[in-house]
């Protein structure tokens, strides 16, 4: 499950790809207190990228939802989960500090 749609696709890469870089990198003396950029090479939506998880490793689940914040803000309001709350407020400050 997805809170809320991704609008714009990102570089995503994996954890294998960061670290083959980390390692290459750490034994550069010359990239020493350098900032280096990583950036995938195909831009994806997380709801791809999820979709394509679970159906290599749960099958059995067929389908991806995406739900608005505003409903999955009523739902921890009404059972009073209080985790819920926490996350929903943190990713209503995100998603205002990208305006």
């Amino acid at each position: 499950m997805l809170i809320n749609k991704q609008l714009n696709q990102a570089h995503w890469i994996t954890a294998d790809d960061f670290a083959r870089m980390v390692a290459i990198t750490y034994k550069k003396p010359e990239a020493k207190n350098k900032i280096f950029f990583v950036i995938g090479s195909e831009e994806y939506l997380i709801k791809d990228l999820l979709e394509e998880y679970c159906k290599h490793l749960y099958p059995e689940i067929k389908k991806v939802s995406t739900f608005p914040i505003g409903i999955i803000k009523m739902i921890a309001i009404l059972t009073g989960n209080k985790d819920k709350k926490m996350t929903l407020h943190y990713s209503v400050i995100l998603k205002k500090s990208k305006r």
